[in-house]
Protein backbone atom coordinates (compact mmCIF):
# COMPACT_ATOMS: atom_id res chain seq x y z
CA UNK A 1 0.00 0.00 0.00
CA UNK A 2 0.95 3.63 -0.44
CA UNK A 3 0.01 6.94 1.10
CA UNK A 4 1.08 10.23 -0.43
CA UNK A 5 0.13 13.73 -1.41
CA UNK A 6 -1.04 15.18 -4.75
CA UNK A 7 -1.16 18.80 -5.94
CA UNK A 8 -3.08 19.84 -9.06
CA UNK A 9 -3.29 23.32 -10.57
CA UNK A 10 -5.49 24.13 -13.56
CA UNK A 11 -5.39 27.23 -15.77
CA UNK A 12 -8.60 27.99 -17.69
CA UNK A 13 -8.96 29.98 -20.91
CA UNK A 14 -11.17 32.55 -19.15
CA UNK A 15 -8.26 33.46 -16.83
CA UNK A 16 -9.48 31.52 -13.78
CA UNK A 17 -7.28 29.10 -11.88
CA UNK A 18 -8.12 26.13 -9.67
CA UNK A 19 -5.84 24.45 -7.13
CA UNK A 20 -6.50 21.16 -5.42
CA UNK A 21 -4.57 19.46 -2.62
CA UNK A 22 -5.35 15.78 -2.25
CA UNK A 23 -4.29 12.84 -0.16
CA UNK A 24 -3.28 9.80 -2.23
CA UNK A 25 -4.18 6.34 -0.93
CA UNK A 26 -3.19 3.46 -3.21
CA UNK A 27 -2.88 -0.31 -3.27
CA UNK A 28 -1.66 -2.85 -5.83
CA UNK A 29 -2.78 -6.49 -5.75
CA UNK A 30 -1.12 -9.16 -7.91
CA UNK A 31 -2.33 -12.68 -8.64
CA UNK A 32 -0.95 -15.54 -10.74
CA UNK A 33 -4.18 -16.98 -12.16
CA UNK A 34 -2.53 -19.89 -14.01
CA UNK A 35 1.03 -20.86 -14.81
CA UNK A 36 1.42 -18.05 -17.38
CA UNK A 37 -1.63 -15.81 -16.89
CA UNK A 38 -1.19 -13.00 -14.36
CA UNK A 39 -3.60 -10.38 -13.12
CA UNK A 40 -3.16 -7.24 -11.08
CA UNK A 41 -5.45 -4.58 -9.69
CA UNK A 42 -4.37 -1.01 -8.95
CA UNK A 43 -6.53 1.20 -6.74
CA UNK A 44 -5.96 4.95 -6.19
CA UNK A 45 -8.15 7.26 -4.12
CA UNK A 46 -7.57 11.04 -4.03
CA UNK A 47 -9.82 12.81 -1.47
CA UNK A 48 -9.60 16.61 -1.82
CA UNK A 49 -8.26 18.08 1.42
CA UNK A 50 -9.90 21.47 0.82
CA UNK A 51 -13.36 20.24 -0.22
CA UNK A 52 -14.26 17.07 1.67
CA UNK A 53 -17.02 15.96 -0.73
CA UNK A 54 -14.71 16.01 -3.76
CA UNK A 55 -12.50 13.10 -4.76
CA UNK A 56 -10.99 11.20 -7.67
CA UNK A 57 -10.90 7.42 -7.91
CA UNK A 58 -8.91 5.29 -10.33
CA UNK A 59 -9.20 1.51 -10.69
CA UNK A 60 -7.04 -0.39 -13.15
CA UNK A 61 -7.13 -4.12 -13.79
CA UNK A 62 -4.67 -5.91 -16.09
CA UNK A 63 -4.48 -9.42 -17.48
CA UNK A 64 -1.17 -10.51 -19.05
CA UNK A 65 -0.39 -13.66 -21.00
CA UNK A 66 3.18 -14.18 -22.27
CA UNK A 67 3.30 -15.59 -25.79
CA UNK A 68 7.12 -15.83 -25.75
CA UNK A 69 10.03 -14.48 -23.69
CA UNK A 70 9.65 -11.08 -25.37
CA UNK A 71 5.95 -10.81 -26.29
CA UNK A 72 2.78 -10.75 -24.20
CA UNK A 73 -0.92 -10.19 -24.82
CA UNK A 74 -2.49 -7.70 -22.41
CA UNK A 75 -6.05 -6.73 -21.58
CA UNK A 76 -6.57 -3.61 -19.44
CA UNK A 77 -9.72 -2.22 -17.84
CA UNK A 78 -9.45 1.32 -16.43
CA UNK A 79 -12.19 3.19 -14.60
CA UNK A 80 -11.64 6.81 -13.56
CA UNK A 81 -14.23 8.69 -11.51
CA UNK A 82 -14.07 12.41 -10.65
CA UNK A 83 -16.69 14.27 -8.59
CA UNK A 84 -15.65 17.55 -10.29
CA UNK A 85 -15.27 16.81 -14.03
CA UNK A 86 -14.92 19.48 -16.71
CA UNK A 87 -18.13 21.08 -17.97
CA UNK A 88 -20.26 18.75 -20.15
CA UNK A 89 -18.01 15.74 -19.31
CA UNK A 90 -19.26 12.59 -17.58
CA UNK A 91 -17.79 12.03 -14.10
CA UNK A 92 -17.02 8.39 -14.99
CA UNK A 93 -14.54 7.34 -17.71
CA UNK A 94 -14.37 3.62 -18.50
CA UNK A 95 -11.61 2.42 -20.84
CA UNK A 96 -10.88 -1.04 -22.22
CA UNK A 97 -7.56 -1.62 -23.99
CA UNK A 98 -5.91 -4.61 -25.57
CA UNK A 99 -2.20 -4.38 -26.29
CA UNK A 100 0.81 -6.43 -27.30
CA UNK A 101 3.68 -6.03 -24.85
CA UNK A 102 7.30 -6.16 -25.99
CA UNK A 103 10.20 -6.74 -23.57
CA UNK A 104 13.66 -5.47 -24.55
Amino acid sequence: GEVGFNFQQQYFSDGNEHRAYSLRIAEIFAWRVWDKLTADLKFEFFPNLGEFGEYRLRLESNLRYPVSDRLSLNLDLIDIYDTQPAKDISPNDLQIRSTIGVNF
